[in-house]
C-alpha cells in the first residue's frame, strides 16, 4: 500500500539549492515572498542513544550518562519538521513512529502545534532510516499510512537500497504493498 502511494520524484540536491539561492540573490520578488510566507515548525521526538543493534533508547540528558550506554553509542535528536506554505503543509521526515498513550508521538506533537495529521499534503523523506521514516505507517502491521491525505516523496535509489538492505536499519514492510 505504502509503495503504491509513493511518488518517486523527490530528491534534495545542490542544483535545487543553487536555484533558490540564485533567485533570492537576484531579487526575484515572487520567490522571496514565498520564502517569507513559509513557517517551519520543529517536532522534536526527543534524544536517544543508538548502538550497533540499531535500537533507539530514550536519553534524558539531565539523568542519563552517555558513558553508561553501550560502547560506541551515538547520541541523536530525532527532529521532524512541518513546513507550512501558502499551498501546502509539508512534513519533512516522519520520525521514529513511537507511540505515547496510544497515539503516535509525531501526531501528538503536530496536534500540540495546531496541525492535524490529515492536514499534511506532502511527506518528504530525506532517507529511509528508522528515525526518519519509522512513522510512515501507524499500524503494527504497517497497513495504514500515518498521513492519509499526503503524497509521499523519496528518491528512488534510496527506496531500492532500503528494500535490498532491510533490517535493522530500515523497515521494509513499511515500504512495500
Amino acid at each position: 500500500m505504502w509503495r503504491s502511494s509513493l511518488f518517486l520524484l523527490f530528491s534534495f540536491n545542490l542544483l535545487a539549492l543553487k536555484f533558490w539561492s540564485d533567485q533570492v540573490r537576484e531579487g526575484n520578488s515572487e520567490i522571496v515572498a514565498q520564502l517569507a510566507a513559509m513557517k517551519i515548525i520543529p517536532l522534536s521526538e526527543g534524544s536517544f542513544t543508538i548502538d550497533k543493534t540499531k535500537l533507539f533508547v530514550p536519553f534524558d540528558e539531565s539523568k542519563d550518562e552517555l558513558q553508561e550506554r553501550a560502547r560506541g553509542s551515538l547520541l541523536v535528536e530525532v527532529q521532524p519538521f512541518v513546513l507550512i506554505t501558502p499551498n501546502d503543509k509539508l512534513l519533512l521526515d516522519t520520525g521514529l513512529g513511537f507511540s505515547k498513550n496510544g497515539k503516535m508521538q509525531i501526531h501528538h506533537n503536530m496536534l500540540a502545534a495546531g496541525i492535524g495529521p490529515d492536514e499534511i499534503t506532502k511527506v518528504l523523506l530525506t532517507h529511509l532510516h528508522k528515525d526518519h521514516a519509522g512513522g510512515v505507517s501507524e499500524d503494527s502491521d504497517h497497513n495504514r499510512l500515518s498521513f492519509p491525505n499526503a503524497t509521499y516523496y523519496i528518491q528512488e535509489r534510496e527506496l531500492n537500497f532500503a528494500l535490498e538492505k532491510g533490517m535493522p536499519s530500515f523497515i521494509p514492510e513499511e515500504l512495500t504493498d
